[in-house]
């Protein structure tokens, strides 16, 4: 009975190290999932406080670049302000992605999209494309559900 006691003990000292161990690594990471969510609303409220104090003013400034005319027309469109690149500011715009530069200055994602054979028929909200002969950027802007105006 000494060894089964003995066992017993042992067992139950094992399985509560475990428990403490166990309650201990959920008490590190609930503060580390605290620590998470409070630095991301920190980020998110300064990025909030910049944004109300530095609008830009995207629509008294003017750059003669076709590429950044037809966002700011599809931003119009869609509510969203288009913020030149740092390169068009300076008038350096021989970027190799300048469309991306231009988004990432507007705080904002793009993706490339295939339309289909009567893409003009359905609402696909303003879209910014390119000219298939010449690779002039342009803006098609929605007149109403099933037509649209192109920007150039």
């Amino acid at each position: 009975e000494d060894f089964n006691t003995n066992v017993f003990r042992q067992a139950l000292e094992l399985f509560l190290s475990e428990k403490k161990e166990e309650v201990l690594r959920n008490k590190l990471k609930e503060e580390k999932d605290k620590s998470f969510m409070h630095n991301g609303l920190l980020r998110l409220m300064n990025t909030l406080s910049l944004k109300e104090k530095e609008q830009p003013e995207t629509e008294e400034i003017f750059i003669d670049n076709l590429l950044y005319q037809a966002c700011v027309a599809v931003g119009k469109a869609k509510k969203i302000s288009i913020v030149p690149s740092y390169g068009l500011k300076k008038n350096h715009s021989e970027s190799k992605d300048l469309l991306g530069e231009i988004a990432r200055a507007s705080q904002m994602r793009i993706r490339q999209i295939i339309l289909k054979e009567t893409w003009w028929k359905e609402d696909n909200g303003a879209l910014l494309a390119f000219k298939e002969a010449d690779g002039q950027p342009v803006a098609l802007l929605p007149l109403s559900p099933s037509k649209y105006a192109l920007y150039d």
